[in-house]
């Protein structure tokens, strides 16, 4: 059983059955067949406050991901993506906005799975990973309208 929850509280015009789509094919490339994945855009405010409640961290971020575990199979997840942030990021490493959104989502199913980033060779890892699954992705996908 899959589900895939989106929900978009920013005045970003988020295409959600692209997000869906992309969410879709990166789950069946990495081979997770049961999951639900609930995916929020807030506002940089919004992404503040939950990562000082939560982690305890007092600055802003792209994206942070609560993995709630595998039970019974099941991989149970939620990612809150601030839009603004990754705009922010996407000027900084010179990408479109929509390449740096779908980063973010792939870089959450990957925490979900194990992947980590807290030391040079975590992030080396994961941004490999992600580039190969970045290639996968349809380019026809708009992401954002």
């Amino acid at each position: 059983m899959t589900k895939i929850d989106l929900f978009n509280e920013t005045a970003f015009l988020i295409v959600k059955k692209d997000i869906t789509e992309i969410i879709r094919i990166i789950t069946k490339e990495l081979n997770i067949k049961k999951y639900h994945f609930a995916c929020s855009f807030v506002s940089q405010e919004t992404i503040l406050a939950i990562n000082k409640k939560h982690l305890n961290h007092d600055y802003y971020t792209d994206i942070i991901t609560f993995n709630y575990g595998n039970e019974n199979g099941k991989l149970e997840a939620e990612f809150y993506i601030s839009p603004e942030e990754a705009n922010t990021n996407s000027k900084k490493f010179k990408v479109e906005l929509k390449s740096e959104l779908i980063r973010l989502v792939i870089h959450g199913v990957l925490h979900c799975i194990g992947f980590n980033d807290k030391t040079k060779k975590e992030q080396k890892e994961m941004r490999m990973k992600e580039n190969e699954l970045i290639n996968i992705i349809p380019n026809d996908l708009k992401v954002i309208a």
